[in-house]
């Protein structure tokens, strides 16, 4: 099983793709689909309050990664002790 949810712009943080492969992929893919339509920013997918444990959950958790990569403030966010 491989998974990259979500993959953003280093410049605007805003959501560019997701690839997952998994048995569970439509319901993770579906969230990130709706983040790209809403042209999300991935500091604001991470704060969605989501399910746990759920597949989706991996979307924010990914999200929260990928801010703390890019360095923004990630005070606040729910994934923080993930």
């Amino acid at each position: 099983m491989a998974r990259r949810c979500p993959a953003s712009s280093s410049t605007s943080n805003q959501i560019l793709g997701c690839h997952v492969v998994s048995e569970r992929a439509v319901e993770t893919t579906q969230l990130a689909a709706a983040a790209m339509t809403a042209r999300m920013r991935v500091e604001d997918l991470a704060r969605i309050p989501l399910s746990f444990p759920t597949y989706a959950a991996i979307v924010g958790c990914a999200a929260y990664i990928a801010i703390r990569r890019l360095e923004l403030d990630a005070v606040g966010f729910q994934h923080e002790a993930s």
